[in-house]
């Protein structure tokens, strides 16, 4: 069951941490390049993943499947969608950028 306002993210970002996920800490002024990036909207919660320079140096099979980063995302974003809905959120995903995003709970 997700809430509203500011006690959204405080959960949602307390969830991913506590299942092992390294955020950015806007509060701190701690920024992370690569990971993941927590942030509030109108509708709820935004859950981006920004993948490192290195994604790209991963091999690639060679046999016309996705390149890594793509794989990447997938996993990651299976991953998350999953810990989030366990946790109790309802969850969409923004059609242009495809980030996660946890809806506010209508009062």
């Amino acid at each position: 069951m997700s809430e509203s306002g500011p006690d959204l993210i405080v959960r949602v970002r307390e969830d991913l941490i506590r299942a092992g996920f390294h955020l950015d800490d806007p509060e701190s002024g701690t920024s992370v390049r690569a990971g993941l990036h927590v942030y509030a909207v109108d509708s709820g919660v935004v859950v981006h993943w920004r993948p490192s320079d290195h994604v790209g140096a991963l091999p690639s099979r060679g046999d016309g499947a996705e390149p890594a980063e793509q794989t990447l995302r997938t996993a990651v974003h299976l991953a998350l969608v999953g810990l989030l809905a366990q946790a109790g959120h309802t969850i969409t995903q923004d059609p242009g950028s495809g980030d996660i995003i946890v809806i506010t709970r209508l009062r």
